[in-house]
């Protein structure tokens, strides 16, 4: 099967991505600890702990995704959302959980069909958990993204915008590095932001800002490899977008990177690594 649609995760059952948080640079707040979810302060003491029960953590990662208003979990046939401030639970929603995504005020998954592997997009309102859309992605589609009527895609070629009207356009990517895992979120103020990746080199992670009208390209940046001499290495990445931020995490065989960087101008600001 292809790689993952939205974004591949081959990351630790307990991790989340590294969102920013009450406007620190740092390691996740929100893990997810057997059946619970629970959350911590910037010292590692527990503010809350809720239990869920049932699957947490299973199949592909990420399991756990947040923003400054809920934390989102795949759990047993669906996705559960919490307050992040009190952890107690806001709402479920049934359906397809795979490859969790966060994209401004939408929470995006992913449907692999078994019997003809046909891939789906299914966008929910962060706010209540309601489906807004599902739509099934064109071949050679790794991500998707709804905006307004149309489609945006990454493909492995560039990004696409599909539209029912004369506003479609493709932008290539130019450098790929063996791209099977990616993803695409709103940028702000109509722009998006495309993220690509090799999962199995140690390839660093490639990230466009793009203008989501025209396809215009205001920035590109790579965030570079971890460096290490692996003849077998895997890695998955995934981005956030956060006021004038965009925090860029990859998790792999032997460490992780967390860089962020200006969402202006593609400029870093920080980059941490560590190694195993």
């Amino acid at each position: 099967m292809r790689a993952a649609i939205l974004l591949i995760a081959v990351v630790a059952v307990n991790s989340g991505p590294a969102f920013p948080q009450e406007g620190k640079i740092g390691p996740p707040s929100f893990a997810i600890d057997q059946e619970s979810v629970v959350r911590r302060d910037a010292g590692g003491k527990v503010r809350w702990t809720t239990r869920l029960g049932g699957a947490l953590g299973t199949l592909r990662p990420p399991h756990l995704l947040w923003d400054a208003k809920r934390v989102y979990v795949r759990h047993n046939d669906g996705v559960t959302a919490l307050s992040a401030e009190t952890g107690m639970i806001l709402w479920h929603a049934q359906g397809p959980n795979d490859c969790l995504l966060l994209s401004r005020d939408l929470l995006l998954t992913t449907d692999d069909t078994a019997g003809d592997r046909a891939r789906w997009v299914t966008a929910r309102t962060v706010i209540t958990g309601a489906e807004v859309c599902t739509f099934r992605l064109p071949e050679g589609a790794i991500a998707g993204l709804p905006h307004g009527q149309d489609r945006l895609l990454l493909t492995e070629r560039g990004v696409v915008r599909l539209s029912p009207g004369t506003k479609g356009w493709a932008t290539p990517l130019g450098e790929r590095d063996r791209l099977r895992g990616g993803g695409l979120v709103e940028g702000g103020r109509g722009e998006l932001v495309a993220f690509w990746y090799g999962p199995n080199p140690d390839s660093g992670v490639q990230v466009l800002r793009l203008d989501a009208a025209t396809g215009e390209v205001l920035w590109r940046a790579r965030c570079a490899p971890l460096g290490v001499p692996l003849s077998r290495y895997w890695h998955a990445a995934a981005v956030a977008v956060e006021d004038e931020q965009l925090r860029v995490t990859s998790w792999g065989a032997a460490g992780t990177f967390v860089e962020v960087l200006d969402l202006r101008s593609g400029k870093q600001l920080q980059r941490t690594v560590s190694k195993r």
